[in-house]
């Protein structure tokens, strides 16, 4: 499946830059929450969970964004984004205000500017009994920190 991806986005990528459209457009690459069970051989590992937990193994996933003018190859951002993000970035490249309702928020300071980048806390709230607890604090990204409960 990975083959076939790289393969795919590979094909995308020469025919952007074929047609002389790769200046003027914005690639991203999101993954659906955390990877599949262990019975299904996957391991998020060293990340604790899997996909349907909240645990960080579960709700983290790899979330790439190219560019062109904002983000330099190479850059790590580990401050928390969530996919309705898109919707706000996707608006303010084409130079429409996103509404003030709207869940996520527009990522062009954080992807182009060190300095906008957050401390890399995350909270999640979960209405009680919805899941197994009510709070989680997700531990900073790369750090060894273990999640805890409350």
């Amino acid at each position: 499946m990975l083959t076939h991806l790289d393969d795919s986005v590979g094909k995308l990528l020469a025919k952007l830059d074929a047609n002389g459209q790769t200046e003027n457009t914005i690639i991203v690459f999101l993954s659906d929450n955390g990877g599949p069970t262990r019975e299904l051989t996957s391991s998020n590992h060293p990340l604790r969970g899997e996909k349907g937990q909240l645990l960080e193994g579960g709700i983290r996933v790899p979330y790439t964004v190219t560019w062109p003018g904002v983000t330099k190859p190479g850059t790590v951002i580990k401050t928390p984004v969530i996919a309705t993000d898109l919707t706000a970035m996707a608006l303010a490249a084409a130079g429409v205000a996103t509404p003030a309702d709207a869940d996520g928020k527009d990522l062009r300071a954080l992807l182009a500017t060190p300095s906008e980048r957050g401390n890399g806390s995350f909270s999640a709230q979960v209405p009680a009994g919805s899941c197994t607890t009510s709070k989680r604090t997700l531990p900073r990204a790369g750090t060894s920190q273990q999640t805890t409960r409350s």
